[in-house]
């Protein structure tokens, strides 16, 4: 298992240490660097793997570092000739040495703290990987003895597909080419692995409501694999090609099925890039469960990369790992208190995330929220859609203090300081409700903004402008802003003072 992985001038990642479970899930907006996180860990392993950077004597068990390293010809991501993308803001050394102060370091921990400290260097227009770690630091290593399985975007099985040999599916598999050998893996698991062919067959049927009919190849009459589902008609059950199945099942079968060819014998970690592909709301989750269920029953460690919330929002908050390039840690969030579990149960892993990554969390006394999301779109505000949104809490109550208390265990839970907004209508409000809320808010350090739906259907748009203003991401912290203008005061007043109700 890979305990954690600390990536140093990789990438966007400048130095940042992320820290894995078990089952992790990477959650973070675009070009956050999630799937960055999954190629720094397969390079490591796969380099520790075949390039021979350690080997143990069967008989002494003394280990050897190589001295020279190993080269690397041909990546599953990245395009031959461009290795300098590898490389923080595409630097591969400075000046003319290749010492560590240049190129990149990956280190990768494992659960007996083993630290492989690894160098990636630019040599002569091909990369080279150099294990730094002494020999007398490694106990008992393992990671070298595995090869790590990378699941990446399906794009559909292909019409027909040769039988081919068990190595030359192998390597399709580690050049992520997995959905060209689908047909070859599944039939692989019949022949071989009848066991796991057989709880194939009842996890595709008992959770997806997939069944395989029929998949065989008969050398001396076929020249291509033959290969059916079952497919429910008004005139009874008829059989499919693969080909004709829709996109959504085919990536599950292709998750599942390759995992099981190569887990735990072969692969114990497995990286996974947007599972969610094709697939429905209701799917992805049932696919989640199912990932968390193989990775116990297997004893493996999965680490997925997703945009669905869906997945977010059912898995443990404490699996959940927002990527954050320019943070010295990433980590899952952190739910050991009574407080902190309310708060995960509250809000979500998904919005735990987003807040992490924003800073920002807001709470609106109206579920409706049309004209303001409107008057954001009109002002070009990712506020509650686009780029590095902040979570939004619709339908907050007067009488429930959640919000008030939340800084604090935001605070511990996240490591970060997170701006807790409330939007409220005044009109809607007793003075002593008012007045209740005001001195809560003092005492949460929690920013209140009165907003009256009123003047919004009557065309006063500048107050909420203001509001939405203070949500942008890159926006001051509220707290800085506030003492200056007593009244919100609008920082773009020309571009919706004018607005009215049938503009928003």
């Amino acid at each position: 298992m890979v305990h954690s992985i600390k990536l140093t001038r990789f990438k966007q990642f400048r130095e940042t240490e992320i820290r894995l479970r078990p089952f992790s899930v990477l959650m973070g907006e675009n070009n956050a660097g999630k799937t960055t996180v999954l190629q720094a860990i397969w390079l490591a392993l796969d380099s520790l793997r075949h390039g021979k950077l350690l080997t143990i004597d069967r008989k002494t068990l003394q280990i050897r570092v190589s001295s020279t390293g190993y080269y690397i010809f041909d990546f599953p991501f990245i395009p031959q000739g461009d290795l300098s993308s590898l490389f923080y803001n595409k630097i591969s050394r400075e000046g003319s040495t290749y010492d560590e102060s240049s190129g990149t370091i990956l280190e990768i921990v494992d659960e007996r703290q083993n630290c492989f400290r690894l160098h990636l260097r630019d040599l002569f227009k091909n990369l080279n990987v150099k294990l730094l770690t002494p020999a007398p630091e490694l106990c008992r290593p393992e990671l070298q003895n595995y090869e790590p399985l990378y699941i990446s975007g399906f794009s559909g099985v292909s019409f027909q597909e040769e039988r081919m040999f068990p190595a030359a599916v192998g390597a399709r598999i580690a050049a992520g080419d997995i959905h060209s050998v689908v047909r070859n893996i599944v039939l692989d698991l019949k022949l071989h692995e009848p066991k796991k062919y057989a709880y194939l067959e009842k996890l595709l049927s008992e959770e997806f409501g997939f069944r395989i009919k029929e998949i065989h190849y008969y050398g001396d009459e076929e020249q291509y694999i033959f290969s059916e589902y079952e497919k429910e008609t008004k005139k009874g059950s008829v059989g499919l090609d693969f080909s004709g199945c829709g996109s959504g099942m085919m990536q599950i079968l292709q998750i599942i099925a390759v995992i099981l060819r190569n887990c735990p014998e072969k692969t114990r970690v497995v990286l996974i890039d947007e599972p969610e592909s094709h697939l429905h709301e209701n799917l992805q989750i049932r696919l989640l469960r199912v990932l968390m269920r193989l990775q116990q029953e297997l004893g493996i460690q999965m680490i997925l990369a997703t945009h669905s919330a869906a997945m977010i929002c059912h898995a443990a908050p404490e699996d959940v790992i927002p990527i954050l390039p320019y943070a010295p840690v990433n980590k899952g969030l952190v739910c050991e208190t009574e407080m902190q579990k309310n708060v995960a149960a509250r809000l979500g892993a998904y919005d735990l995330g987003r807040a992490e990554a924003g800073g920002k969390l807001a709470f609106f006394d109206r579920f409706r929220l049309d004209p303001l999301e409107k008057l954001a779109e009109r002002m070009h505000l990712d506020v509650f859609s686009g780029v590095n949104t902040i979570p939004v809490v619709r339908g907050w109550r007067t009488d429930d203090d959640f919000p008030f208390g939340l800084r604090d265990a935001l605070h511990e839970m996240l490591g970060r300081e997170i701006e807790i907004h409330i939007v409220y209508d005044p009109d809607e409000m007793t003075e002593e409700e008012l007045t209740r809320i005001k001195l809560l808010a003092e005492k949460g350090r929690v920013i209140l903004h009165t907003l009256s739906w009123k003047n919004i259907e009557n065309g006063d748009s500048e107050r909420a402008g203001a509001i939405l203003e203070s949500f942008r991401a890159d926006a001051a912290p509220f707290a800085l802003q506030d003492k200056a203008r007593k009244d919100s005061a609008p920082v773009r007043k020309k571009e919706y003072e004018q607005l009215t109700l049938l503009d928003i």
